[in-house]
């Protein structure tokens, strides 16, 4: 059986032992980001959540992992007026690609972030909607170099955006990825 439809399998296991509440959303969100870093072999996985309405939205990072270090802390926010182009793309096309942070001008607001030590060099964004609305994004992040990120890889990464769309509007709908205030990490 071909590596990607051994990763989707392992994704459905994922959602349905969440729905039937073996693992907790916290515990769900990690696994899946393992499951995307081990996958894409990339350095680090950032998934994201839509939060407000067009024109103010803001991206909210509601896990991360990292290939050496493990889960990182959540929370960093993306506004959309500050990354408008990048916002605009990702979510017109249902995906960015990105071989070099540093050379793309949609990406340029966030240069400062790029820069940095861990800073991401390169990234593959997957977002997704549910009930017609962008809801959230995964996102592969290559740090120490750039990187080209195969037609297949962008396939899959997409199919998985797609079930973890219909996992989550299964499961609790809109508020499912909602990083809670006090640290309450209840939602998926």
């Amino acid at each position: 059986m071909p590596e990607s439809t051994l990763d989707l399998a392992t994704l459905r296991v994922l959602g349905t032992n969440l729905q039937d509440g073996t693992i907790d959303h916290e515990k769900y969100r990690q696994a899946l980001a393992a499951l995307l870093l081990q996958r894409f072999r990339c350095s680090r996985v950032t998934l994201w959540r839509f939060v407000g309405n067009a024109g103010r939205r803001i991206l909210r990072c509601v896990a991360a992992r990292s290939l050496v270090d493990g889960p990182l802390p959540a929370g960093s926010e993306l506004g959309e007026r500050q990354y408008e182009r990048y916002f605009e793309e990702l979510i017109k096309s249902g995906a960015y690609v990105c071989p070099d942070t540093l050379a793309d001008p949609r990406l340029a607001a966030l240069r400062d972030r790029h820069e940095r030590p861990d800073g991401t060099r390169a990234l593959l964004d997957a977002a997704f909607t549910i009930n017609g609305t962008a809801f959230g994004v995964l996102c592969c992040e290559q740090t120490d170099t750039t990187r080209t990120w195969e037609a297949g890889e962008v396939r899959d990464l997409r199919r998985f955006a797609a079930i973890v769309s219909l996992q989550i509007a299964r499961i609790e709908g809109h508020d499912a990825w909602t990083l809670r205030p006090g640290g309450d990490r209840g939602a998926a």
